[in-house]
């Protein structure tokens, strides 16, 4: 116990639950980027009365400091990526090549092929944002159920966008375990694609 940075389980379960309430609240609330939304709460964690301050900081710097070292720039670049495709249109381009591919008559498909590769690019939110116009058409064109054509797009996107990077969840996984990423990238788009 006495290298530990809070002395008192009880206040330690306290705060660790407040940071992940805050953590939500910011993220689907107030709609801050994620990386702030994380960073906020552990700075505050920090405040939390018995915090020993020069450990705290410590296991700040180097466990915080070490998994951004080794992600920081696959994450700059993933988050250009997720810009450029947001902003030129190309979410939407990507699912018409997929609608196109493999025709209207089966656009829940089209649509879950779309998810894949979207949910790697970008936060698989956004990518549903954008697309929630073409899905509510196509829903409408092809008298189904929003749903149906909702589940497999939605579906595809989080598995991509959980075990596939550039994404943050799976970058920070690999740093953390000190595994490549490029072999991620392929055994991660493997198992999604797995994934009935």
């Amino acid at each position: 116990m006495e290298n530990a940075i809070l002395q008192n389980p009880a206040v330690t379960l306290i705060a660790f639950a407040a940071v992940i309430v805050l953590l939500f609240w910011l993220i689907a609330k107030t709609k801050w980027h994620v990386f702030l939304a994380l960073l906020v709460p552990i700075l505050l964690f920090g405040l939390v009365p018995g915090v020993n301050l020069s450990l705290f900081i410590k296991a700040f710097e180097t466990g915080f400091g070490k998994t951004v070292q080794g992600i920081a720039i696959v994450i700059v670049l993933g988050s250009i990526i997720a810009e450029a495709l947001k902003h030129t249109g190309g979410v939407e381009k990507i699912t018409l090549t997929m609608i196109k591919w493999v025709g209207e008559k089966r656009m829940p498909l089209a649509l879950t092929l779309s998810g894949f590769v979207i949910g790697i690019a970008i936060f698989s939110d956004i990518g549903y944002v954008i697309l929630n116009p073409l899905v509510h058409g196509a829903a409408i064109a092809a008298g189904t159920n929003m749903s149906v054509m909702a589940t497999g797009l939605v579906g595809a996107m989080q598995l991509t966008h959980a075990m596939v990077p550039p994404t943050p969840g799976p970058l920070a996984a690999a740093a953390v375990v000190g595994a490549d990423i490029g072999t991620i990238i392929v055994y991660g788009s493997i198992a999604t694609s797995l994934v009935p």
